[in-house]
């Protein structure tokens, strides 16, 4: 098997781990989610293995399970790992039902102070590590902690001086903000000047035992140089924090998440790519012919619409073994970089704990989405166009990336099998009423037709958990696979499961 669980056979078959997938969709049916436990448990693996060599000590590698809070799932990560990150009462239940151990899990996030207060009462006396976000957390988490006569394990979430990021964050979309800034306009974390006091409270109370502090870096830049800054900023941050607290230094020191995962689906947002620029002058060309008429318009149009597929026609197919970020033994780096900088800077890191809650980089490249095409749709005038028409919609696809940018296949058809003039460029469309356009002009086998699977390829990160009911369409279900094992993780919605929500009071029947 190649190095990654998704590829073509020798027959030509997609294939996920041993598994053809047009096997499983006949005994699943289509849209399918199917995620390989045998990459799944070989990403933490290979987190685990690499960021131990660089910190030289303990490493704890918490899953962030907010990608994909199938119990199934955290219950193989539960099998590799004590813990995992986790922000809601949802995911809560989810990591508890996996088979977490309750000490090592990672309570982060706004969403503690709820109006009754039995979340954040539940996770302390669970003995759940609490990532304080604010200040106001305190009276709070004081108060549930000397009402259940057990201390509250909690760590700081800093919002470290990361100076000098210049480069465009990834994920403000439309928007050209440096990283820097993008951090700076997040919510999370403890406010600088409340710091100080805020720790000296911690550690003069009984009912607290102050750990280790946090940051989650996110996935605005997947560069290595862009962690390396970051890494010194949060050291700077540390190294301050120990000053205002009187010499205290954390036993865990938790750089949250944000890696990069393999194919990754994010586009660098400072530069343009070819199509936009061709787009743009298609928009001015277009305007300028418009003097001479309609038809003139739409011949003009036509050509360099004819021109641009042209080129798409002779790309190659993608290649699913590309680095196109940087991988997790490189991400590892950082924890070199991060370890020397804090020994400069006078910090003990021999018996501390380094942590980390990878989300889509351990997630992303373990799963894929399966669609069969309904029909195949063209027009020749005024301007040609095609579409294939699938049934799924990208609703299901987007996992935090606008629009969905993943990687697709036809299985049984390569399209390195398919010289250019043996192929044909179409949006892949799917179902809902919005636009819906999944890939737009995709480049396809010629001879594709309905019935053909349609494979998106690194749908493992948020998809699932991002995909809504848009349309009242129920949601896929989800297979996990390893070697020749398969099983449901998630059944297919219903409609009865859409509208279980639904009440009609008496009053608007009557």
């Amino acid at each position: 098997m190649p190095e990654y669980a998704f590829y073509y056979n020798d027959k030509d078959e997609f294939c996920a781990d041993s598994l053809p997938v047009r096997a499983l969709v006949e005994k699943y049916s289509t849209p399918l989610t199917i995620i390989s436990l045998t990459q799944l448990i070989e990403n933490i693996q290979r987190f685990k293995r690499s960021f131990a060599a660089e910190w030289q000590g303990k490493v704890r590698v918490l899953p962030a399970i907010k990608a994909n809070t199938s119990i199934a799932l955290c219950r193989v990560l539960a099998n590799e790992t004590e813990g995992c990150d986790l922000f809601s009462e949802g995911e809560l239940r989810a990591a508890l039902d996996g088979g977490f151990n309750p000490r090592y899990l990672s309570l982060n996030g706004n969403s503690k102070l709820t109006t009754d207060m039995q979340f954040l009462e539940y996770a302390i006396a669970q003995g759940v590590r609490i990532t304080m976000d604010d200040k106001s957390e305190y009276d709070a988490i004081e108060r549930l902690a000397e009402k259940l006569d057990k201390k509250a394990f909690v760590r700081l979430r800093l919002r470290p001086n990361f100076s000098n990021m210049n480069q465009t964050s990834d994920l403000v979309h439309g928007m050209p903000l440096a990283s820097e800034f993008a951090h700076f306009a997040y919510k999370a974390g403890i406010p600088t000047e409340d710091i100080g006091d805020l720790g000296n409270r911690i550690l003069k109370s009984k009912w607290f035992n102050l750990t280790g502090v946090h940051i989650h870096l996110g996935r605005h830049r997947k560069d290595l140089q862009y962690w390396e800054a970051e890494m010194k900023g949060y050291a700077k941050a540390i190294q301050e924090l120990k000053l205002a607290l009187n010499g205290w230094e954390p036993a865990e020191i938790d750089i949250g998440g944000g890696f990069a995962q393999h194919l990754d689906p994010f586009v660098s947002y400072e530069e343009e790519r070819p199509m936009v620029r061709e787009m743009r002058l298609l928009n001015l060309l277009n305007k300028a012919a418009g003097i001479f008429g309609d038809n003139a318009r739409y011949r003009v149009v036509s050509a360099l619409l004819r021109t641009n597929h042209k080129k798409l026609l002779s790309a190659t197919g993608p290649d699913l073994e590309k680095k196109n970020a940087p991988s997790i033994e490189e991400y590892s780096r950082s924890a070199s970089w991060f370890r020397q900088e804090l020994n400069q800077l006078g910090i003990e890191t021999e018996n501390t704990v380094l942590e980390l809650e990878p989300g889509r980089g351990l997630f992303g490249s373990a799963s894929i989405h399966v669609c069969r095409i309904k029909f195949i749709k063209k027009q020749t005038t005024p301007i040609p166009w095609s579409w294939v028409v699938t049934d799924t919609t990208d609703y299901w696809l987007l996992g935090a990336n606008n629009p969905p940018n993943q990687p697709y296949v036809v299985d049984g058809k390569p399209i390195d099998n398919y010289p250019s003039g043996s192929r044909v460029i179409a949006d892949i469309a799917g179902k809902s009423c919005g636009p819906d356009r999944i890939t737009g002009d995709a480049c396809l086998p010629g001879d594709i037709g309905p019935g053909d699977l349609i494979i998106f390829v690194g749908t493992g990160a948020y998809q699932e958990m991002q995909s809504p009911n848009f349309n009242s369409l129920g949601r896929p279900a989800a297979v996990a696979v390893k070697g020749n094992q398969e099983g449901v993780i998630r059944r297919r919605e219903t409609i009865e499961d859409v509208f279980r929500r639904e009440e009609v009071p008496d009053w608007i029947s009557e």
